[in-house]
């Protein structure tokens, strides 16, 4: 999963610890029994934990035993509840050594947890789970934490015997729905897909404990990177609850994750307040990150909302705006806002970056060298130096380009933009040998990171030696055996060499691998119709067509399979056709059938690519988007704009596999730029 921003998910966490709360109140008394009277600063400090926990820490400054194990524990749960979760820790840590309850344990493992210290969390769970059966909190702690095929079965087994353990004279508890979201995690993780698929149903029937205990499992999931447990709660809580600070913490937490239809759900039915300026920048960022024809607008009144135009939000909400207004073409007003921002602080490295891709989009690549230079030097972002190696790139400097490049990769090692373009530089320079070992040395440092080991077999491949770049597949497949990527690709290779049978043998293996992905039953499909035995793909193109029909995403990843990888345009329109009759609107399932068609090139299909891409490609902050409408461009006549569009793309930032193949597309067509 992508890194999921922590001021985001602090802000969402509000995880119940009433049950602690009890616990604290109980050693109180204990301690009562055998001494003097109860500590009203204790006593009192502890009611507030939950309520008030900066007041908490007043009263509990003042308590009698300020080093007791009970004060530094509810000490620590104040600190939790403020999210400031580095003392936070620090007082749990001592505290646990003083209390021996297993519940003190707990909490240290949630601070841990969004601390980013997964393996000191899961340490602590380990330990405590099996000791608390009855407590369901750990338990789904647990379920979170679970990363490998072990941890799950003992986190499903604990679960399992839950409603038992849990019993009481009155009989079993009834089963909330996070008890049924956190199984269904774990058997999608243990590849039981129908399993998993039952325990969501079960859910959607059952009741969350609260709403507020919803959301914290789905930040506590989040934090772990179970992604898909996070979204499955957020969603049944984006449908059902009522509560406008449920709801806000869940757009937030949605937001970060890049859910952004659930982030929208919630958000319409939030109220607007001028003077909130918190959920007006989620607003706004909303939007920018939607390319919503509002979003220029919202932006500026989120802008306006910060008092302090020296402040971090307030600069970090301009560049949007100055983003926002470049998507939609206007270029001159996208530089003032970043001038006058560049005037508020001079040395805002972001807004200079700015300014820069600005600067080579208009192809003004002197100027961006210029302004790009003085930032380069030590302490300055990988960012900096990768733009700067970009103009330089532009501009035929392939040394200065290969340096700063090098830094960059330093300072970012996996950078996988990046590296592909030092390895394309030094492959257009003639220095082979160490565009292979520095792809060796990357996969050394990060055996399983797919794209490095597909690069490696690209630049065996381009230089001619294909059975080399197999053996690299092969050698990936060793320590990556689940991934879809590498076996299709050792399959295309094979089909290249018309070793078809070869090529379904690895097809097959790689569905014994991944049993329940659709992408390789397609692959099969298509290489069996090849083969000519029909009867055989029918039965796969009807399990493809079974699971993608009705579902938008399965649709459309489908059709971009057919038209990139396995050739074959005319099955990518069929497929990217029903998905936009499901979601006309959708910018991904719109790019797609643009592109399809580009590539089935059919009569009408140029123009109809061209219109479906002009309707989504200015304003969408996505590379390959920008991309596949510069090329369409470029075809239709419009050489200008297409050159345009494929330099947006190269500027923007984040991952863009289309990278190099866009500078190629440049240095191909009447007046493009002429990279070395």
């Amino acid at each position: 999963m992508s890194s999921i921003p922590r001021p985001a998910l602090d802000e969402a966490l509000r995880y119940p610890i009433a049950g602690l709360v009890g616990l604290l109140v109980c050693l109180g008394v204990a301690a009562c029994k055998k001494g003097p009277p109860p500590d009203p600063h204790f006593l009192e400090g502890v009611r507030l934990v939950e309520s008030d926990p900066q007041r908490a820490l007043t009263e509990l400054a003042q308590a009698r035993e300020p080093e007791a194990g009970r004060v530094l524990l509810a000490k620590g749960l104040a600190y939790e509840g403020l999210r400031e979760y580095v003392e936070a820790e620090a007082q749990l840590e001592r505290a646990v050594k003083l209390v021996n309850e297993p519940g003190s344990w707990i909490p240290l493992a949630r601070v841990r947890l969004m601390l980013g210290k997964l393996e000191g969390a899961r340490e602590v769970v380990d330990r405590m789970a099996p000791k608390v059966p009855a407590d369901l909190g750990t338990l789904l702690l647990e379920a979170v934490l679970a990363n490998d095929e072990k941890r799950a079965r003992a986190a499903l087994s604990h679960l399992n015997g839950w409603p038992e353990a849990a019993r009481t004279d009155a009989g079993p508890p009834s089963v909330p729905a996070e008890f049924h979201y956190a199984r269904a995690g774990l058997l999608h993780r243990l590849r039981d897909p129908a399993a998993a698929q039952a325990e969501k149903a079960a859910a959607e029937r059952a009741k969350f404990t609260e709403d507020s205990a919803a959301v914290a499992l789905a930040t506590l999931a989040a934090r772990a990177g179970q992604r898909d447990l996070a979204l499955s709660v957020l969603a049944r809580v984006a449908a059902t609850s009522h509560d406008q600070v449920v709801l806000r913490q869940s757009a937030v937490l949605s937001h970060a994750l890049g859910a952004h239809a659930l982030t929208g759900k919630a958000l319409a039915v939030l109220p607007v307040a001028a003077d909130d300026s918190a959920l007006l920048a989620l607003r706004a960022e909303h939007q920018y990150m939607t390319g919503a024809a509002e979003a220029t607008l919202a932006l500026r009144r989120a802008v306006q909302a910060v008092k302090d135009p020296h402040a971090s939000e307030y600069t970090r909400l301009e560049l949007m705006l100055a983003d926002a207004l470049l998507r939609q073409g206007k270029r001159d007003q996208a530089r003032a806002e970043l001038e006058r921002l560049s005037k508020l602080n001079p040395k805002s490295l972001e807004t200079q970056l700015a300014l820069s891709r600005i600067d080579l989009i208009e192809g003004k690549v002197a100027e961006a060298i210029a302004r790009l230079a003085p930032l380069a030097r030590p302490g300055a972002p990988a960012a900096a130096y990768e733009v700067l190696a970009a103009a330089e790139l532009e501009a035929e400097k392939p040394d200065a380009a290969r340096g700063h490049l090098e830094e960059a990769l330093r300072l970012s090692p996996q950078n996988h933009r990046t590296l592909s373009t030092l390895v394309s530089l030094y492959l257009r320079t003639g220095k082979r040998e160490d565009a292979v070992s520095r792809l060796r040395a990357a996969i050394q440092r990060d055996p399983k990171q797919a794209a490095t080991w597909l690069l490696l077999a690209d630049v065996h491949r381009d230089l001619g030696k294909p059975e080399l770049a197999e053996t690299v597949i092969r050698e990936a497949l060793g320590t990556l055996p689940h991934s879809v990527q590498l076996w299709s690709v050792l399959a295309h290779s094979q089909i290249r060499r018309q070793a078809e049978k070869e090529a379904l043998d690895t097809l097959r293996q790689a569905e014994q691998h991944n049993p329940n992905e659709v992408l390789i039953s397609a692959e099969i499909a298509a290489l069996l119709t090849k083969m000519g035995q029909s009867k055989e793909a029918i039965t796969y193109y009807e399990r493809v067509l079974k699971v993608a029909e009705g579902d938008v995403i399965t649709l459309n990843n489908t059709a971009m399979l057919y038209a990139d990888r396995i050739g074959n345009p005319a099955k990518a329109v069929e497929l990217a056709e029903k998905a936009h009759r499901l979601a006309p609107a959708s910018p991904a399932v719109t790019d797609t059938l643009g592109w399809a068609l580009f590539l089935r090139s059919g009569s009408g299909d140029l123009e109809r690519a061209q219109k479906l891409l002009e309707s989504i490609g200015a304003k969408s902050a996505d590379a390959t988007v920008k991309y596949h409408l510069g090329r369409v461009l470029i075809a239709a006549g419009d050489g200008d704009r297409g050159r345009l569009m494929l330099r947006e793309a190269l500027t923007m930032p984040g991952e863009f596999p289309d990278a190099e193949a866009a500078r190629r597309a440049l240095t191909e067509i009447p007046g493009g730029s002429k990279t070395p």
